[in-house]
């Protein structure tokens, strides 16, 4: 891959993330999972995954340059084609969600809530699951006469009208509309248009609607005091990283904190890409740390047999927590750290 095919595809990507950045109301705010897979050679990673590819296969040759050009034409376009089809009716459905819930509600009565709402309204796609990857005659779930679908119909000439704009004859812009519209259909299901306006989605499309609406529902969290969107940058970040080594200088456990000093990620592999700890495990792999208060509302991070919070202890009985000089339950590195 040249420097030049490089350069065009980052400045691709830069337009696919200008576009949702720029449409939140119909994006919301991307979570996570898209701003945390870029690898040193490519902030492509999520679409990667969309793809079926590897940064791997791309560094290797054997996903070459107009292959990265033609999936992010087709997001692009996807997207763009999304707002201007179905951003209306998502809007839409968005307040149907909304309005069976109450600024009365606790945000944790809001998310069971709209985890209801959804699980009725969308369904699994098992069908796009069961057939992607294979040919006609493998595919394994077919309807005996086959019909293109409202939503297919209406992609293809959409997508016809964007080829002819951009220089192809009728035939042509049709073929290739014809082409790329299953890509576009198996993208909305990787997203919520699927699962709110189709009403059918892959795994990744129903947590995407589900994180969409929760945004909506929760703006102070997710808007600014204005009524304006945060921005990824804003909500997407960790402010400090604490590394916990043993006795051989391994890493033991990594407690990631936001500005509140509240952990939002504890992820420690060793080099077999085993968990060391995750949490806290026990030795059978048990999580044993969970956030449960006891009567004076401190935590405690455990249960037992009846659900009456205890303290939670290592697999040889020596206890995981213990009280700090204020008096709160904090791992017991931390205590020690204290003491030192």
């Amino acid at each position: 891959m040249t420097e030049e095919e490089k350069q065009q595809i980052l400045q691709m990507y830069a337009e696919y993330q200008q576009y949702i950045e720029a449409n939140p109301d119909y994006f919301g705010i991307q979570a996570p999972f898209f701003t945390t897979k870029d690898t040193e050679t490519s902030p492509l990673g999520s679409l990667l995954i969309f793809a079926g590819w590897t940064q791997e296969q791309v560094d290797s040759g054997e996903v070459s340059a107009d292959d990265l050009k033609g999936m992010l034409n087709m997001f692009i376009i996807g997207n763009q084609l999304a707002v201007q089809l179905y951003g209306e009716q998502l809007l839409q459905v968005k307040e149907q969600a909304l309005s069976h819930i109450s600024d009365d509600m606790s945000t944790i009565e809001k998310m069971l809530v709209l985890n209801d709402w959804l699980a009725n309204w969308s369904t699994f796609d098992m069908a796009y699951i069961m057939n992607k990857g294979k040919s006609e005659e493998e595919k394994v779930v077919v309807a005996e006469e086959p019909v293109q679908s409202e939503f297919e119909q209406q992609i293809v000439g959409a997508l016809t009208q964007v080829f002819q704009q951009q220089g192809m004859d009728e035939a042509t812009a049709q073929q290739y509309a014809a082409g790329m519209a299953p890509e576009v259909i198996g993208m909305y299901k990787g997203n919520h248009f699927g699962a709110l306006v189709m009403r059918e989605a892959l795994c990744v499309g129903y947590s995407n609607a589900y994180l969409y609406l929760l945004q909506w529902a929760c703006p102070e969290i997710y808007k600014n005091s204005d009524g304006s969107w945060k921005t990824k940058d804003e909500l997407n970040y960790v402010t400090v990283e604490e590394q916990v080594v043993d006795e051989d200088g391994n890493v033991v456990m990594v407690d990631v904190l936001d500005e509140n000093g509240n952990v939002v990620m504890e992820d420690v592999f060793d080099e077999e890409g085993n968990p060391v700890m995750e949490g806290v495990y026990d030795s059978e792999g048990n999580p044993v740390m969970e956030d449960v208060l006891g009567e004076d509302g401190k935590p405690v991070y455990e249960k037992d047999e009846e659900g009456n919070p205890i303290q939670a202890t290592d697999e040889n009985g020596e206890p995981l927590f213990e009280e700090d000089e204020e008096g709160n339950q904090v791992p017991v590195y931390k205590v020690k750290q204290q003491q030192k």
